[in-house]
Order: structure tokens, then C-alpha cells, then sequence
């Protein structure tokens, strides 16, 4: 009869909380979507120069309409988006396998944590570091809008604090 209890007590002890379930979910929807967005990108290939152009042309007169508007701002956040989308057409297919390789170290660190592996969290901190840095290995510090830096960091600090309640349950 004890064989049974002990057997029943390791059972919910190697299940995982409800809570590392939701944010696995959370997390592969997230990396999940960058891989699939970095293999379709990178499978339809880089726009054609026209396109280019023509997303250009729009952009500026988008920033032209924000600067009569005195929305300085925005015109000022735009021109930043255009240096980060000029830096990744330069650098295409490095650009989608960087964000491909970094979104798969996230997917795999939630699913190592999911296992009960703790290695999983340090290489998720990893990940949220590396993901954060990303962009700046093609693009000048000066050109990525600091907001975007601000928001993805929090979101990362956020997660990293929600897995960090999880710990108790990683033992490996």
C-alpha cells in the first residue's frame, strides 16, 4: 500500500506547475513565430529593388506628414525603422538565420525548464541576453529606437522573474 502512495507522490512531484506549463505555452508561441517567420522570410527571399523603393517612398512620406504635424517624434521613430529595415535587407539572410538560431535557443531553454532541467533557465537568461542583442550585430547603436530595447527587455526581465517562480521545481 505505501508502494502505491510513494509511487502516486512522485508522480505529482515530477508534474510540471500549471503555471511552467502556461508560460511554455506563452514562450513557444513567441519563438514559435519568429522560427516560422524566419523560414518563410527566408524561403520568399529578399524584395526586389522596386519594392524597396516603393516601401521607401512610403516611409518617407509618412515621416514628411508626422514632421508638418510637428509630431516630431514619430518622424524621428520612423527614420530609425527605416535605418533597422535598410540594415536588414543589406544583411538578409544573415539577419533571418540569427533571428531563426536565437528564437530556437528559447524554444529549446522553455522545454529543457518543461523537463524539470534547470540548465534550461540559465540558458533561457541567455537567450532573453542574446535576443536583446541581436539586432545590434547589423545595425549601428545609434539607429535601433531605444523603446524597442525598453519594451523587449522588460518582456524579458518579466519572463525571466515568472520562470524564476518555477525554480523549486527544476531540480537537475
Amino acid at each position: 500500500m505505501k508502494e502505491i502512495e510513494n509511487s502516486d507522490e512522485l508522480e505529482l512531484k515530477s508534474k510540471p506547475p500549471k503555471f511552467l506549463l502556461v508560460l511554455l505555452i506563452l514562450t513557444w508561441c513567441n519563438t514559435g513565430l519568429a522560427i516560422i517567420s524566419s523560414l518563410y522570410t527566408l524561403m520568399m527571399g529578399k524584395p526586389s529593388v522596386e519594392e524597396i523603393k516603393q516601401s521607401k517612398v512610403e516611409l518617407a512620406t509618412s515621416m514628411n506628414q508626422m514632421t508638418e504635424m510637428k509630431m516630431h517624434y514619430f518622424a524621428t521613430l520612423m527614420q530609425k525603422i527605416q535605418y533597422l529595415t535598410d540594415a536588414m535587407y543589406a544583411n538578409f539572410i544573415g539577419f533571418h538565420l540569427v533571428s531563426f538560431s536565437v528564437a530556437a535557443i528559447g524554444c529549446v531553454a522553455a522545454f529543457f525548464m518543461f523537463q524539470g532541467k534547470r540548465l534550461g533557465f540559465h540558458v533561457y537568461i541567455v537567450y532573453s541576453l542574446v535576443y536583446l542583442s541581436q539586432t545590434y550585430l547589423f545595425v549601428n547603436p545609434a539607429f535601433v529606437p531605444t523603446e524597442m530595447l525598453v519594451i523587449n527587455a522588460f518582456f524579458a526581465f518579466i519572463f525571466i522573474l515568472m520562470y524564476s517562480r518555477n525554480l523549486t521545481f527544476m531540480k537537475k
